[in-house]
């Protein structure tokens, strides 16, 4: 009898080490791939039919398509249980991606991607009241935000003016050298930069 009730105790603690362990292991892969995937798909989005679909393919496969590193279970199964979402506030009411392929142009900017698996459990499953399988789920947001100044963490576009017009390769500049880039400090005069 006492061996019994140790050996309940005893397969209860492997399966906190082991399932619990594990459990932790695929919810992790699943954020990897959730973080990866909604960044991915952000940067498709660029306020047309054609951009949502390719947001759609880079949310639903990740950015490496289906490749192994999209895999969860130690890479061995593919992640197939994804949802993406997209709204064009970050609080706004995210639509379906039938909804936001709706229209010929858009203003969607944020995207959200839910994955998730079902793990089995090896050892806790012997314990009563304990399921044989657990849903684990992953969810991320990314957004696009338009930046209108240098400032703020923005950096507008902007080209460096060419020294040699005629020069076709590296307009007068030298490859491997280092040089300080200035822009005007607002103040009309054309003079050195002060950022």
């Amino acid at each position: 009898l006492m061996i019994a009730v140790s050996a309940v105790v005893m397969v209860g603690m492997l399966g906190l080490a082991f399932d619990l362990g594990r459990l932790f292991i695929v919810r992790n892969e699943l954020q990897t791939f959730v973080d990866a995937a909604a960044v991915a798909a952000c940067r498709q989005m660029a306020g047309s039919q054609a951009s949502i679909r390719a947001a759609h393919g880079a949310a639903s496969t990740g950015p490496l398509s289906n490749s192994t590193p999209n895999g969860w279970n130690f890479e061995t199964s593919t992640i197939s249980n994804v949802t993406d979402t997209y709204a064009t506030t970050f609080n706004g009411t995210y639509n379906s991606y039938a909804t936001a392929l709706g229209g010929a142009t858009n203003t969607y900017r944020f995207v959200n991607v839910t994955a998730n698996a079902t793990t089995p459990l090896y050892f806790l499953a012997v314990i009563p009241g304990v399921p044989t399988a657990q849903l684990l789920q992953a969810t991320a947001t990314a957004g696009q935000q338009a930046q209108s100044s240098v400032g703020n963490g923005g950096l507008e576009p902007f080209m460096p003016d060419a020294h040699n017009l005629d020069g076709t390769a590296n307009f007068g500049f030298t490859a491997g050298t280092e040089y300080t880039l200035k822009w005007g400090s607002g103040n009309g005069n054309g003079g050195g930069g002060n950022a």
